[in-house]
């Protein structure tokens, strides 16, 4: 029976043939971190709500320290089917994807369909398959880094959402996830029973590595005013 490295060994041989080059300065930073109190902060865009029957249209994924300072970043627009043959409309790409009038709106405004029309030629690379494989790569190589061998914990907000489109439509990746979640929704109902703590207004812009972003300074702006929450 293989032990949790030599499985993710044994994966990394089977799935990532690229060679990833070695970054000395992450090395550094991950020796002076203890690796428990490493978080995989994970943020999706979809074109719906239900994972059985829509789509993950963007991923990324930010890991923090023990001090929720950010130092490694995986970020990609995912195209679930190819988009070649298209005309390079957002709107008519909006419709291919079924997305009500509300999301089309936002996405125009985001830009997420122009980045979408940008890699239209290039779907093998932003397909579910090969994002899926480069994001299991980056945190394979950034565990390997890190020495560890435990499943990551996954943080964000409302996280479990992220994590069932995962497990339907990257299960590899959702594989190396722990049950163990770190989830800032339960930080904001917590501030409810402290009236004196002011949270900070935010505007999510619907775009995954900027709102990850958003909620990683929240979440710093949480442990600084730890003892007006009281925990």
């Amino acid at each position: 029976m293989r032990s949790s490295q030599q499985f993710l060994e044994y994966v990394n041989c089977l799935l990532f043939k690229k060679e990833i080059v070695n970054d000395e300065k992450l090395k550094q930073k991950a020796a002076a971190t203890p690796s428990p109190n490493i978080k995989i902060w994970l943020d999706i865009e979809t074109n719906g709500l239900d994972c059985e029957t829509k789509d993950i249209l963007e991923l990324a994924m930010v890991a923090t320290d023990k001090n929720g300072q950010p130092f490694d970043v995986f970020s990609q627009v995912v195209t679930p089917k190819p988009i070649k043959s298209l005309p390079r409309d957002p709107l008519v790409l909006a419709a291919f994807y079924n997305l009500d009038p509300m999301w089309t709106g936002i996405f125009l405004k985001n830009g997420l369909l122009e980045a979408h029309l940008e890699v239209a030629d290039e779907f093998e690379n932003n397909s579910y398959s090969t994002t899926e494989t480069s994001a299991c790569n980056w945190l394979l190589q950034l565990k390997k880094n890190l020495d560890i061998s435990a499943p990551m914990i996954p943080a964000g907000i409302n996280v479990d959402f992220d994590l069932k489109f995962l497990a339907k439509r990257m299960p590899l990746l959702f594989s190396l996830f722990s049950y163990i979640k770190y989830d800032l929704s339960t930080l904001r109902l917590a501030t409810d029973f402290r009236p004196n703590y002011q949270q900070i207004a935010k505007e999510f812009q619907h775009r995954a590595l900027y709102d990850l972003y958003l909620s990683i300074n929240e979440n710093k702006n949480y442990k600084v005013s730890k003892e007006i929450i009281g925990f």
